[in-house]
């Protein structure tokens, strides 16, 4: 009884909230603002939507885990791309004042709701993953081989020149794809965070193939759009950049698996 009431509460708090954003659209004057505001709110409904029926199907899924991660990042990214774009359209109408404090008020009142959905629903893929027994041996025999005396680890070109009595090919690595993740994260603008410091960690593979594969936040940013600019940002590196596959001890190529921490500085407004 008392997790339907939570899912009640949830529910009618965000219907009161797409409710309260038309009518405070209603009161722009500036119509070219109001037709793109309310394009913008449906692209707020569309990702809570997506956010809440992956939540429904990591609850009822009992395999694949990784997989119906990575289904769900790709498709709400999207999403958020489309948000992102419309942000920068509306940036450029002419706005008032007047108008500045609507447009912040309702992407403050519906990125604040689509964090709540978003963390509940991390929560139901967490529980997936401690009942994934096939998704955990798979890392868990993948580090065993990692470790193997004989193992060699993944490399990029950038690191076959590099002192190794000063660090090691895997501290390159993983400096390189931290380096090339700081360059290429925008910082959203659409709201100021409570927090100045953004963390996260994130678990990527380099694969048997030598491709850089997203796996999971092995612990979210806590804000929707920052976890989004990271996948993003991952994505870009999976397409730009190839790698050299690390070997196990037999010289076969496996996959590697990384977990790396990242810091970032949140928006400021000017």
């Amino acid at each position: 009884m008392k997790k339907i009431l939570v899912l009640i509460f949830i529910f009618y708090s965000f219907s009161g909230n797409s409710q309260s954003n038309t009518q405070t659209i209603d009161k722009l004057s500036n119509k070219e603002l109001k037709e793109n505001l309310t394009k913008q709110l449906s692209n707020f409904d569309q990702i809570e939507k997506c956010i809440t029926e992956n939540q429904a199907i990591l609850k009822t899924n009992l395999n694949s885990s990784d997989s119906i991660n990575l289904i769900f990042l790709n498709t709400v990214s999207l999403q958020y791309k489309k948000l992102k774009y419309d942000y920068n359209v509306n940036f450029a109408t002419k706005k008032s004042p007047g108008d500045w404090k609507i447009i912040n008020d309702i992407y403050e009142t519906n990125l604040k709701a689509i964090d709540s959905l978003y963390k509940l629903r991390n929560l139901a893929f967490v529980e997936l993953v401690k009942s994934n027994l096939n998704s955990n041996k798979t890392q868990i025999e993948s580090a065993k081989k990692q470790s193997e005396l004989g193992s060699v680890s993944p490399s990029h070109l950038s690191c076959q020149s590099i002192d190794t009595t000063k660090t090691n090919i895997k501290t390159c690595l993983k400096n390189f794809v931290g380096q090339k993740l700081t360059q290429g994260i925008e910082i959203p603008e659409f709201r100021v965070v409570p927090d100045e410091l953004i963390k996260s960690f994130v678990t990527f593979i380099i694969s048997q193939n030598g491709k850089l594969e997203f796996k999971k936040f092995a612990k979210s940013t806590g804000y929707f759009e920052y976890d989004m600019e990271i996948f993003l940002t991952f994505k870009s590196i999976t397409k730009n950049y190839d790698f050299i596959a690390g070997t196990d001890k037999t010289g076969a190529n496996i996959d590697f698996y990384y977990t790396l921490p990242m810091l970032l500085t949140s928006y400021i407004e000017e």
